[in-house]
């Protein structure tokens, strides 16, 4: 199974391992609730009166997908999302009701809709999921999806009541010089690195272009990480992570805009990078990528990158936990 797969299904299955466990958590989570509410007023809370646009992801089973809020948008710009107990509540009754409906996105542009089938608390007694030891939760919603591929098993958009979005004008490539390229600049990488290429072929590669706006060209993403998301050894004892985002002006060459480079896989602080989608979330006319990251056996996260001076910068990160509880 492809590693965005895999990640897809691991994710679900969480989520439906966690939302039959419906028993209270056990002695310890309350102190530490009462923690972590305590340390969220202490930050900036989203002012929900203002009703601000949310940025959602959509992932799971396409039979049963679920809907989670990664930031606000506010004047072109992405919050995160800081709330009380109380406050979460609300969010779910304003933005999480049954048959609310958000306009999908996925490659930069619309791609259908998304409706609520239930929100988190909208059983009172019953929430749509909950985690061992975890009082204080992300909220979740149950949702369907139209308008996209019936044929996909798992699904992986984003979705917000904002416009977001475009056609972007430029040029296109074909997929041997994509591959090419990709390939070039990985090995370059590499190289620099003291990865060798034997190894980096030996891994799974892709290349994707995306049609960005950063400028006239495609972007190219290359990748080249091990099946095994990080084992370590599934190469004869020889690993190594290598993904990185490259751009060309006009006629010039391709030039590496981006790059993450893990020499040592079994390192347990080792973190990876996975293409996920593009979109324009500040309206610049440019899109964002989006990249997942995660360590070996570790929590995921989101990654969203802008293109600013030339470079593609990470402007914001997405929580780790569904659990709002202080930890330790």
């Amino acid at each position: 199974m492809p590693l965005h797969a895999r990640c897809l299904a691991a994710a679900t299955i969480v989520i439906f391992a966690a939302g039959c466990d419906k028993a209270k958590p056990a002695g310890g989570a309350r102190g530490s609730a009462e923690a972590a509410e305590a340390a969220r007023s202490a930050v900036p809370q989203l002012d929900l009166s203002t009703r601000p646009d949310i940025l959602f992801q959509v992932f799971g089973e396409r039979d049963d997908p679920r809907m989670i809020p990664v930031a606000a948008i506010r004047d072109g710009t992405l919050l995160p999302i800081e709330l009380s107990n109380t406050g979460w509540r609300r969010f779910d009754g304003m933005y999480l009701r049954s048959g609310t409906t958000y306009t999908l996105y996925h490659d930069g542009m619309q791609a259908g809709s998304v409706s609520v089938r239930q929100g988190m608390w909208e059983k009172a007694d019953d929430p749509l999921y909950s985690l061992a030891k975890c009082e204080q939760l992300v909220p979740l919603a149950s949702v369907a999806v139209t308008g996209v591929p019936s044929s996909s098993y798992t699904i992986e958009y984003f979705a917000s009541g904002a416009r977001l979005g475009k056609q972007v004008a430029g040029q296109s490539m074909p997929p041997a010089d994509v591959a090419a390229t990709a390939k070039r600049i990985g090995y370059a990488l590499g190289k620099a690195e003291e990865i060798s290429q034997s190894t980096l072929d030996s891994l799974d590669f892709r290349a994707v272009a995306l049609p960005t706006g950063a400028t006239s060209r495609p972007t190219i993403i290359a990748s080249f990480i091990d099946p095994s998301a990080g084992g370590g050894d599934a190469n004869g004892g020889e690993s190594a992570h290598v993904f990185a985002i490259a751009d060309a002006k006009g006629g010039s060459a391709y030039t590496v805009t981006f790059d993450h480079v893990v020499k040592d896989p079994t390192s347990p602080r080792a973190e990876y990078r996975r293409y996920v989608d593009h979109l324009d979330l500040d309206g610049n006319g440019v899109d964002e990528i989006i990249l997942e990251g995660w360590q070996e056996a570790g929590k995921t996260y989101l990654i969203i990158l802008s293109y600013r001076e030339g470079k593609w910068q990470e402007t914001f990160r997405g929580r780790s936990s569904w659990c709002l509880d202080a930890k330790g």
